[in-house]
């Protein structure tokens, strides 16, 4: 469990940048209230709420406990892994019935379900969806929750370990998001063949995120950083010395970055964003993945179309935007895009998005490229230690040239 939590914690997807102050004896002083919440979704959660004088622990008691009371109702109808508390959640019983019977759940589940097929709709290629919440039965296979590696354990596995062909064949038959079917009037959810299942993890900890925003402006609190499964939402702005709003500092985590780097301090992140009211969500190959013995390694976003992990040049794409489920939703959709047909997916979008993209180098001497979207062109500070790591800055992408 300790170097579970060790991993965790250290390979957070952002690094919030964030020093606050005393502004002179006589002045007010904001305070920082780390609150560290129940790990719900089987991740990290926590809230940095920054309140202009003290508040006093019961109040931050009843906000903490009345944030995580948020987190576990959401984790009781999303949770799709089987844990000691024997909970059976809305989307446990969907899963359980494919093939069988609709089953009745929370409007909620609905709600978020109907963004996560949208977004599958926006991901065909080639008629198929790369991004399809029904792909837990390839998910499943690999089981990589379970067999993650890890810098403490080392614990590799096997080439034979490995899905088989016709295992993957087998899961991939079941993987359609075409098949949901949901009736809004009785708020029922039906897998459309036996053996189906569906998965909102790469959605829900964002729906989390912009729902505990709500609870802390509703009771208040404009100022704090939320960051459930390094998914972030910033609430409002910092203040600097003068109490004056300015943007938060966020750093963007360099994929592979480990504590065992002798320069970890330095070339931990690629850069650090300025941001406002914003979410920021990363997707990457670098947080879970198994590796063999063979030195293979294997990541958790899948390809529908051969049931292996996604084998494209992105190592990381990082995206902000207003709502964190969007941004969570798009994190994961342009990553199995692309980042040529991403760009052209957000050109169509009616809402503003940008995005950070890490790319695999094919530059001689350059292990990776750091593009960014216009947008970030004067809000993005590359961090020029991470040069020696063998990492360009390209600056703004150009999807006219594809550089």
């Amino acid at each position: 469990m300790l170097t579970s939590y060790i991993k965790k914690t250290v390979t957070l997807l952002v690094v919030i940048i964030t020093v606050f102050f005393l502004s002179g004896c006589e002045k007010e002083r904001y305070y920082k209230y780390p609150l560290v919440l129940d790990n719900a979704f089987n991740t990290i959660n926590k809230v940095d709420l920054f309140t202009l004088g003290k508040t006093e622990q019961e109040v931050l008691k009843k906000v903490r406990d009345d944030i995580n009371q948020i987190l576990l109702d959401l984790d009781h109808k999303f949770n799709v892994q089987d844990r000691s508390d024997n909970i059976i959640t809305d989307l446990m019983r969907v899963n359980n019935n494919a093939g069988a019977a609709p089953v009745v759940v929370d409007p909620e589940v609905i709600d978020v379900l109907e963004i996560a097929l949208d977004f599958s709709q926006r991901s065909v290629v080639e008629g198929v969806a790369l991004y399809d919440p029904t792909i837990l039965p390839v998910a499943d296979l690999w089981d990589i929750t379970n067999r993650q590696y890890n810098y403490f354990d080392n614990n590799y596995i096997s080439d034979e370990e490995l899905p088989e062909e016709g295992e993957i064949a087998a899961a991939l038959a079941l993987v359609d998001y075409r098949d949901v079917i949901i009736d809004k009037e009785e708020s029922t959810v039906f897998l459309k063949n036996e053996g189906m299942k569906i998965d909102l993890g790469s959605i829900v900890k964002g729906y989390a995120a912009d729902k505990i925003k709500v609870y802390l402006l509703d009771n208040g609190y404009n100022k704090a950083v939320i960051d459930i499964g390094r998914n972030i939402l910033t609430v409002g702005s910092f203040v600097n010395a003068d109490l004056e709003d300015t943007p938060w500092k966020i750093g963007i985590q360099r994929p592979f970055a480990s504590i065992f780097d002798r320069d970890y301090e330095e070339t931990e992140i690629i850069g650090i964003l300025r941001v406002t009211d914003l979410s920021l969500v990363t997707s990457g190959i670098y947080e879970k993945y198994i590796l063999t013995d063979s030195g293979k390694r294997y990541h958790h976003i899948f390809d529908p179309r051969t049931g292996y992990p996604m084998n494209n040049n992105v190592a990381s794409v990082t995206v902000i935007c207003d709502e964190s489920i969007i941004a969570d939703a798009l994190s994961t959709t342009l990553f199995l895009l692309g980042i040529e047909k991403a760009m052209e997916m957000i050109d169509g979008l009616d809402f503003n998005v940008e995005t950070i993209w890490v790319l695999q180098s094919e530059e001689p001497g350059k292990d990776y490229e750091i593009y960014v979207s216009a947008g970030l062109e004067d809000n993005f500070a590359f961090n020029d230690k991470v040069e020696s790591r063998k990492y360009v800055y390209k600056g703004v992408y150009d999807a006219q040239a594809g550089n």
